[in-house]
Protein backbone atom coordinates (compact mmCIF):
# COMPACT_ATOMS: atom_id res chain seq x y z
CA UNK A 1 0.00 0.00 0.00
CA UNK A 2 1.28 3.62 -0.82
CA UNK A 3 0.00 6.52 0.54
CA UNK A 4 -1.98 8.36 -1.34
CA UNK A 5 -0.02 12.34 -2.57
CA UNK A 6 -1.38 15.44 -3.23
CA UNK A 7 -0.67 16.46 -6.91
CA UNK A 8 0.43 19.67 -7.90
CA UNK A 9 -2.78 21.26 -7.42
CA UNK A 10 -3.58 20.05 -4.14
CA UNK A 11 -7.09 18.09 -3.25
CA UNK A 12 -9.64 20.38 -1.83
CA UNK A 13 -11.70 18.34 -0.79
CA UNK A 14 -15.23 18.99 0.01
CA UNK A 15 -17.42 17.57 2.65
CA UNK A 16 -21.26 17.23 3.19
CA UNK A 17 -21.71 17.29 6.50
CA UNK A 18 -25.13 15.88 8.60
CA UNK A 19 -28.28 18.01 9.05
CA UNK A 20 -29.32 18.56 11.96
CA UNK A 21 -33.18 19.32 12.13
CA UNK A 22 -34.37 22.44 13.92
CA UNK A 23 -35.71 21.28 17.87
CA UNK A 24 -37.55 24.09 20.07
CA UNK A 25 -34.59 25.32 21.81
CA UNK A 26 -31.85 25.00 18.89
CA UNK A 27 -32.01 25.54 15.04
CA UNK A 28 -31.15 23.34 12.30
CA UNK A 29 -27.70 22.98 12.15
CA UNK A 30 -24.86 21.15 10.20
CA UNK A 31 -22.26 18.67 11.87
CA UNK A 32 -19.67 16.65 10.43
CA UNK A 33 -17.49 14.44 12.90
CA UNK A 34 -14.12 15.10 13.86
CA UNK A 35 -12.57 12.03 13.02
CA UNK A 36 -13.55 12.31 9.12
CA UNK A 37 -10.85 15.37 9.25
CA UNK A 38 -8.84 13.22 10.85
CA UNK A 39 -9.41 10.15 8.62
CA UNK A 40 -8.70 12.30 5.11
CA UNK A 41 -5.76 14.25 7.10
CA UNK A 42 -4.04 10.80 7.37
CA UNK A 43 -4.63 9.36 3.77
CA UNK A 44 -3.81 12.82 2.89
CA UNK A 45 -1.80 14.57 4.54
CA UNK A 46 -1.55 17.62 2.04
CA UNK A 47 -5.29 17.80 1.24
CA UNK A 48 -7.54 20.59 2.05
CA UNK A 49 -10.92 20.04 3.63
CA UNK A 50 -13.79 21.90 3.44
CA UNK A 51 -17.27 21.20 4.43
CA UNK A 52 -20.06 22.48 2.41
CA UNK A 53 -23.22 24.09 4.07
CA UNK A 54 -26.67 22.16 3.37
CA UNK A 55 -27.59 25.23 1.01
CA UNK A 56 -31.92 25.39 0.83
CA UNK A 57 -30.56 24.95 -3.31
CA UNK A 58 -28.92 23.10 -5.32
CA UNK A 59 -27.28 26.50 -7.34
CA UNK A 60 -26.23 27.42 -4.09
CA UNK A 61 -24.18 24.39 -3.57
CA UNK A 62 -22.50 24.06 -6.75
CA UNK A 63 -21.79 27.90 -7.21
CA UNK A 64 -19.50 27.14 -3.86
CA UNK A 65 -17.98 24.30 -4.89
CA UNK A 66 -16.76 26.52 -7.87
CA UNK A 67 -15.75 29.18 -5.91
CA UNK A 68 -13.58 27.41 -3.33
CA UNK A 69 -12.00 25.18 -6.25
CA UNK A 70 -12.99 21.98 -4.80
CA UNK A 71 -11.42 19.02 -6.57
CA UNK A 72 -13.09 15.93 -4.61
CA UNK A 73 -16.60 15.16 -2.49
CA UNK A 74 -17.19 12.83 0.29
CA UNK A 75 -20.67 12.48 1.20
CA UNK A 76 -19.99 11.70 5.19
CA UNK A 77 -23.44 10.15 5.50
CA UNK A 78 -26.12 10.90 8.42
CA UNK A 79 -30.31 11.27 8.47
CA UNK A 80 -32.62 9.53 6.82
CA UNK A 81 -32.26 9.03 2.68
CA UNK A 82 -35.79 9.08 2.23
CA UNK A 83 -36.76 11.80 4.04
CA UNK A 84 -33.92 14.41 2.49
CA UNK A 85 -35.27 14.58 -1.32
CA UNK A 86 -33.64 18.50 -0.81
CA UNK A 87 -30.32 16.84 0.04
CA UNK A 88 -30.54 14.38 -2.49
CA UNK A 89 -31.22 17.04 -5.13
CA UNK A 90 -28.15 18.80 -4.08
CA UNK A 91 -25.81 15.76 -3.83
CA UNK A 92 -27.35 14.97 -7.16
CA UNK A 93 -26.03 18.70 -8.64
CA UNK A 94 -22.97 17.47 -6.85
CA UNK A 95 -22.00 14.51 -8.95
CA UNK A 96 -23.23 16.52 -11.75
CA UNK A 97 -20.05 18.45 -11.61
CA UNK A 98 -18.10 15.40 -10.32
CA UNK A 99 -18.97 13.39 -13.40
CA UNK A 100 -17.61 16.19 -15.66
CA UNK A 101 -14.79 16.92 -14.04
CA UNK A 102 -14.06 13.06 -13.07
CA UNK A 103 -13.29 14.16 -9.48
CA UNK A 104 -12.74 11.43 -6.86
CA UNK A 105 -16.01 10.82 -4.79
CA UNK A 106 -16.34 8.80 -1.57
CA UNK A 107 -19.89 7.95 -0.35
CA UNK A 108 -20.55 7.07 3.12
CA UNK A 109 -23.10 4.99 4.54
CA UNK A 110 -26.09 7.03 3.88
CA UNK A 111 -23.83 9.00 0.37
CA UNK A 112 -22.86 5.34 -0.63
CA UNK A 113 -27.08 5.24 -0.37
CA UNK A 114 -26.96 8.22 -2.11
CA UNK A 115 -25.01 7.16 -4.78
CA UNK A 116 -26.65 3.72 -5.08
CA UNK A 117 -30.37 5.84 -5.32
CA UNK A 118 -28.77 8.25 -7.59
CA UNK A 119 -28.21 6.02 -10.14
CA UNK A 120 -31.22 4.45 -10.44
CA UNK A 121 -30.42 1.41 -8.20
CA UNK A 122 -32.35 0.01 -5.47
CA UNK A 123 -32.40 1.05 -1.45
CA UNK A 124 -34.39 -0.99 0.78
CA UNK A 125 -35.13 -1.00 4.36
CA UNK A 126 -32.95 -3.88 6.39
CA UNK A 127 -32.78 -5.43 10.47
CA UNK A 128 -29.76 -5.38 12.33
CA UNK A 129 -27.50 -3.21 10.70
CA UNK A 130 -27.30 -0.23 13.43
CA UNK A 131 -24.95 -0.29 15.86
CA UNK A 132 -23.43 -3.71 15.12
CA UNK A 133 -20.43 -4.94 13.87
CA UNK A 134 -20.28 -7.47 11.64
CA UNK A 135 -17.13 -9.19 9.52
CA UNK A 136 -17.12 -8.67 6.12
CA UNK A 137 -17.37 -11.34 2.94
CA UNK A 138 -15.28 -11.66 -0.53
CA UNK A 139 -18.28 -10.76 -3.11
CA UNK A 140 -16.98 -13.19 -5.84
CA UNK A 141 -17.77 -16.51 -3.30
CA UNK A 142 -21.00 -15.12 -2.82
CA UNK A 143 -22.08 -14.24 -5.81
CA UNK A 144 -20.94 -18.13 -7.18
CA UNK A 145 -22.71 -19.26 -4.85
CA UNK A 146 -20.16 -20.70 -2.74
CA UNK A 147 -19.59 -20.72 1.17
CA UNK A 148 -18.97 -16.80 1.63
CA UNK A 149 -15.15 -16.58 2.46
CA UNK A 150 -14.36 -13.87 5.11
CA UNK A 151 -12.34 -11.02 4.74
CA UNK A 152 -10.70 -10.97 7.91
CA UNK A 153 -12.10 -7.77 8.69
CA UNK A 154 -15.04 -6.34 10.89
CA UNK A 155 -16.54 -2.78 10.08
CA UNK A 156 -18.78 -0.86 12.56
CA UNK A 157 -22.50 -0.42 11.13
CA UNK A 158 -25.15 2.17 11.79
CA UNK A 159 -27.94 1.85 8.63
CA UNK A 160 -31.29 1.00 8.43
CA UNK A 161 -31.11 0.93 4.17
CA UNK A 162 -29.07 -1.32 2.58
CA UNK A 163 -28.32 -2.81 -1.21
CA UNK A 164 -28.67 -5.80 -2.01
CA UNK A 165 -27.60 -5.42 -5.98
CA UNK A 166 -25.60 -2.32 -7.23
CA UNK A 167 -26.79 0.17 -9.88
CA UNK A 168 -25.83 -0.67 -13.45
CA UNK A 169 -22.01 0.55 -13.41
CA UNK A 170 -21.13 -0.03 -10.33
CA UNK A 171 -19.07 -3.03 -9.09
CA UNK A 172 -19.42 -4.68 -5.36
CA UNK A 173 -16.25 -5.00 -3.77
CA UNK A 174 -17.75 -6.61 0.09
CA UNK A 175 -20.89 -8.05 1.33
CA UNK A 176 -22.23 -8.66 4.82
CA UNK A 177 -22.61 -11.94 5.70
CA UNK A 178 -26.55 -11.38 5.18
CA UNK A 179 -25.32 -10.77 2.16
CA UNK A 180 -25.94 -7.04 1.45
CA UNK A 181 -23.60 -4.81 -0.72
CA UNK A 182 -21.09 -3.01 1.95
CA UNK A 183 -18.53 -1.65 -0.14
CA UNK A 184 -18.74 -0.74 -3.91
CA UNK A 185 -16.61 1.21 -6.92
CA UNK A 186 -18.06 2.64 -9.77
CA UNK A 187 -16.47 0.49 -13.02
CA UNK A 188 -15.47 4.23 -15.12
CA UNK A 189 -15.26 7.11 -12.37
CA UNK A 190 -13.03 7.65 -9.78
CA UNK A 191 -16.06 6.85 -7.61
CA UNK A 192 -16.23 4.34 -3.96
CA UNK A 193 -19.02 3.83 -1.46
CA UNK A 194 -18.49 2.62 1.68
CA UNK A 195 -21.22 1.78 4.29
CA UNK A 196 -19.85 2.00 7.44
CA UNK A 197 -17.92 4.98 8.87
CA UNK A 198 -13.58 4.60 7.94
CA UNK A 199 -13.40 7.60 10.18
CA UNK A 200 -15.03 5.69 13.54
CA UNK A 201 -13.33 2.79 15.39
CA UNK A 202 -13.63 -0.42 13.32
CA UNK A 203 -13.41 1.74 10.52
CA UNK A 204 -11.31 -1.00 7.90
CA UNK A 205 -8.46 0.39 7.88
CA UNK A 206 -6.79 -2.59 6.38
CA UNK A 207 -8.88 -2.51 3.08
CA UNK A 208 -10.10 0.89 3.18
CA UNK A 209 -6.50 2.30 2.30
CA UNK A 210 -6.02 0.35 -0.23
CA UNK A 211 -9.37 1.56 -2.26
CA UNK A 212 -8.85 4.94 -1.32
CA UNK A 213 -5.03 4.91 -2.61
CA UNK A 214 -6.42 2.91 -5.61
CA UNK A 215 -8.96 6.36 -6.01
CA UNK A 216 -6.30 8.82 -5.97
CA UNK A 217 -3.03 7.39 -7.34
CA UNK A 218 -3.84 7.01 -11.20
CA UNK A 219 -5.39 10.95 -11.00
CA UNK A 220 -2.00 11.72 -9.39
CA UNK A 221 -0.19 9.96 -11.93
CA UNK A 222 -1.83 11.19 -15.06
CA UNK A 223 -1.59 15.09 -13.41
CA UNK A 224 1.90 14.63 -12.66
CA UNK A 225 2.39 12.83 -16.49
CA UNK A 226 0.55 15.92 -18.33
CA UNK A 227 3.06 18.24 -16.33
CA UNK A 228 5.82 17.09 -17.40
Amino acid sequence: FTKPTAPATRWRIGITPREQPATDGRDASDALDRGCIRWLSRLLPDAIAIPIPNFDTSAQAVAFVQQLQINALVFSGGGDLRAQQRLLSIEQALLHSARHHRWPVIGICRGMQALQQLHAGEVMSIDGHVGSAHALFAPADLLHGGEPQPLNLTVNSWHSFGIRDVATGWQALAYSVDMHVEAMRHLDLPWLGLMWHPERESGGEAICDAWLADLFNPLIEQHSAYEN
